[in-house]
């Protein structure tokens, strides 16, 4: 996986990460992207955190990506998307394997972090369904891609997406200024 594991600047790393999202954040691991500007993309988080389950367990912190994702989500994507994959069973099973890495992937970051995953939530995908053909939460499968996770799904995203960088910093991290906060819908990180 493509990451920086956190360290010596875990706290401004955080730090960042909060004002993206408008909020604290707990358990993160790892940034798994970085845009041009240094500015944290996307995350690799705790798969339980404060006790309570998370399968997802990559995330995306880009308020431009997650307003993007948010967009396509209401532009019919998530159903052309089904579609493709139910007429193009190469794909299908190409996103089955992809979840199936996840799986194994999230088993032995619990496992290296002491965490013990309910039996309920061991075996959901990418975007926290057990069911590879339900896909949703288009954010959760651009956020993989990113740790390295290229599914059908991502790179629909990918090609979609006008581009996958912001035309200006969303904070400026010498100010904790965040001058493109996205609205939040759903449930993020």
């Amino acid at each position: 996986m493509p990451a920086d594991v956190i360290g010596t600047d875990a706290d401004s790393d955080i730090a960042l990460v909060e004002l993206q999202l408008g909020r604290g954040v707990e358990g993160v691991v790892a940034i798994s992207r970085r845009c041009r500007f240094g500015i944290p993309q996307a995350i690799v988080s705790a798969p339980l955190r404060a006790g309570r389950p998370f399968p997802e367990v990559f995330w995306l912190t880009c308020p431009y990506l997650l307003r993007e994702c948010g967009r396509l989500e209401t532009q019919e994507t998530l159903r052309s998307i089904r579609a493709f994959l139910a007429s193009h069973p190469e794909r299908m099973r190409e996103l089955v394997r992809a979840n199936a890495e996840f799986v194994k992937f999230r088993d032995v970051l619990a496992t290296g972090l002491g965490q013990s995953l309910p039996p309920g939530v061991a075996t959901k995908g990418i975007s926290g369904s057990a069911d590879p053909a339900s896909v949703k939460c288009l954010h959760a499968f651009l956020a993989a891609h990113f740790a390295g996770y290229e599914t059908p799904v991502s790179r629909i995203i990918v090609e979609r997406l006008s581009s996958l960088e912001c035309e200006r910093p969303c904070i400026e991290k010498s100010h904790g200024h965040t001058p493109d906060t996205p609205e939040r819908k759903g449930r993020h990180l």
